[in-house]
């Protein structure tokens, strides 16, 4: 499961893209313009393919060659290859032009990366306000702007266990809803939060990326580089936002209040905003980690880990001596943590690497086994 480092991981970004462009599936058609860009960024790939002769270009990158080497094509199995080539460099210009204008063809504004329980979504009719009939999510399913999503607690009859998702918007922030939640996703980096709760991580303030706003009926939440929670209070009609990390702004007509890390604002309907000190870990964040998207370990420092374990349970990760600290980054990681919650998933991999964590008062001490 474990080995010194060697090489650098992988990069996914091409199996993320074709997996948006194979499960997109179909939707309304394309505005003149966006397939006028489609085509374009087609044609430039293969005049770019044909300007190097093909027998200028080493053996090793001739395409079909190893076909060439046994028989020759017939007539029909060339033109299936000429059609296969077609149609690879139309994918890549789709896959070039989804990259330069932040957009797909499906108007996909997230996909599902975790799914707890019964989650349920209601996508938009082309061509007008209605919502087609709900539908169950699943892992890896795309879903569109203007799609309300549903989480059902253990009230409903035929839910079964708790709902609860984990969204992955195209910025790269991470949404998790919380059960019991009904959330509408007005665009990329807008939502609109009817009842519930919900989480958002979204690293990074610097730039020019878009923050991720959460409309609800106690104003509008704006982050700013950061983690925190909105929930809509059940018990008391009032809003709760809890700041893990960076800094939120909730805007009201005719005001603006902020709140740093470590604090929790409690909005009332006649406007009044209540202020007190919280935790970056604890029970109140468990239904967080519970729906955290995976970290896939293969190939991966521990080193990097453990910066994922910090960020999504809060915990400050203390390592103990400078040898501690020399495994933790040389240390690579094999096989998977799926379906674990990253405050278990620590422990399991630590072991794993011959050491040992212990948690005190929000911080991970990471050690050497004793006798390694």
């Amino acid at each position: 499961m474990f080995e010194r480092k060697r090489n650098a991981p992988e990069s996914q970004e091409e199996a993320t893209i074709r997996r948006l462009l194979n499960e997109a599936g179909n939707r309304p058609a394309l505005p003149a313009e966006d397939l006028a860009g489609i085509a374009a960024a087609a044609r430039d790939a293969w005049q770019e393919h044909l300007a190097v002769p093909l027998g200028a270009r080493p053996v090793a990158e001739r395409p079909w060659t190893h076909l060439r080497a046994r028989r020759p094509l017939s007539p029909r199995l060339a033109w299936g290859v000429a059609a296969a080539v077609a149609a690879a460099v139309v994918t890549i210009g789709v896959a070039s032009w989804w990259m330069v204008t932040g957009r797909t063809a499906a108007a996909v504004t997230a996909r599902a990366d975790r799914v707890h329980g019964r989650v349920e979504v209601e996508s938009p009719v082309a061509g007008g306000p209605d919502l087609a009939s709900a539908r169950v999510i699943a892992v890896g399913d795309m879903v569109a702007a203007g799609s309300r999503l549903t989480t059902y607690g253990t009230a409903k009859p035929d839910a079964g266990e708790a709902g609860g998702v984990a969204l992955r918007m195209p910025g790269g922030a991470s949404l998790r809803l919380a059960e019991a939640t009904r959330l509408r996703l007005l665009s990329g980096d807008r939502i609109e939060l009817e009842s519930g709760a919900v989480y958002i991580d979204h690293a990074g303030g610097e730039g020019d990326r878009a923050r991720i706003e959460v409309v609800t009926a106690f104003g509008n939440v704006v982050e700013i580089g950061t983690q925190f929670s909105v929930r809509r209070s059940a018990a008391e009609p009032q809003l709760e936002v809890r700041v893990r990390e960076g800094e939120v702004q909730i805007v009201r007509p005719g005001a603006t209040a902020s709140a740093n890390a470590g604090i929790e604002l409690l909005v009332g309907q006649d406007g009044s905003i209540r202020r007190r000190e919280i935790a970056a870990h604890g029970p109140e964040w468990d239904w967080v980690l519970e729906r955290a998207p995976g970290f896939d370990i293969e190939g991966r420092t521990l080193g990097e880990f453990l910066g994922w374990i910090g960020r999504e349970t809060g915990w400050k990760v203390e390592l103990s001596t400078a040898a501690v600290d020399r495994s933790v980054s040389d240390i690579v990681l094999h096989g998977s943590t799926a379906g674990l919650r990253p405050d278990r998933a620590a422990f399991i991999v630590l072991a794993g690497a011959d050491l040992t964590g212990e948690t005190v008062d929000g911080t991970l001490r990471v050690s050497l086994r004793e006798g390694s």
